[in-house]
């Protein structure tokens, strides 16, 4: 997700923002600020806005898609620690009690 943005960005802001849109890497770097919540409305959005009015699409889609992606990786690490605790606590068959 965040490679293919990183090129539609780069294809879609590069040549009106070079600073900030100018290379894959550059891109990358405004887009984990994006991500982040870092100074991303008066800094990347706002200005970016004046001469394309298209982009707070761009930038909602990925907002979206990354902050879904950064909370599936959150609760697949708590779910895996839940499933090792589980499986620690949880008795074998051998040592079940009689009925």
């Amino acid at each position: 997700i965040f490679y293919v943005f990183s090129v539609m960005g780069t294809k879609l802001f590069g040549g009106t923002n070079p600073e900030q849109f100018g290379s894959l890497g550059s891109t990358a770097y405004t887009l984990f600020q994006v991500m982040t919540f870092d100074d991303w409305s008066g800094g990347v959005v706002k200005p970016l806005m004046e001469r394309h009015p298209y982009a707070v699409a761009f930038f909602l889609a990925f907002i979206l898609l990354s902050t879904f992606m950064a909370l599936n990786l959150f609760i697949g690490v708590i779910v895996s620690a839940i499933d090792a605790q589980n499986a620690e606590d949880a008795p074998t068959l051998t040592n079940l009690p009689e009925a």
